[in-house]
C-alpha cells in the first residue's frame, strides 16, 4: 500500500471530502498574459502585463454562477500596464489594479461581487 493509499484509508470519507476540496482550490490558479474570461472553477488569477503592450481585461463570470465563492485577482510583480477587472463589484462597473503586486479578492453574493480583501 502506498503512503497516499494509507493516508486516504486513515482519514475516512469526511477527510477525503476536505482533502478533495483543498486540492481543487490549490489547482484553481490561472496565470494569464492576455485578456481572460474567468472560469467558474478558477479561484485565483495572476495577471501579467509585463510581456504585453497594453492593459489586460479580466472578465468575471456571472455572479449567479459562483454564488458564495471567492475569486482573487493578482497583478504580478513587474507589470507595466493596468489590470482591468470587468464585472459589477460593490455596485460599480469594473475595477482597475494599477500597481504591480496589487491584489483584490471578491466574493459573489449571487447577484454582484463584493470586495472582501484588498
Amino acid at each position: 500500500m502506498t503512503t497516499l493509499q494509507t493516508f486516504q484509508s486513515e482519514i475516512g470519507a469526511v477527510g477525503k471530502r476536505y482533502w478533495n476540496a483543498l486540492v481543487a482550490k490549490i489547482s484553481a490558479v490561472k496565470e494569464v498574459t492576455a485578456d481572460y474570461q474567468v472560469l467558474v472553477t478558477d479561484r485565483t488569477v495572476i495577471a501579467e502585463t509585463e510581456t504585453g503592450s497594453a492593459d489586460l481585461d479580466i472578465t468575471l463570470p456571472a455572479a449567479s454562477s459562483v454564488s458564495g465563492d471567492d475569486i482573487t485577482i493578482i497583478s504580478k510583480a513587474g507589470n507595466t500596464y493596468d489590470v482591468n477587472i470587468i464585472g459589477t463589484i460593490n455596485g460599480v462597473s469594473d475595477f482597475t489594479l494599477s500597481y504591480e503586486e496589487e491584489c483584490i479578492t471578491v466574493t459573489s453574493n449571487g447577484t454582484n461581487y463584493i470586495i472582501t480583501k484588498w
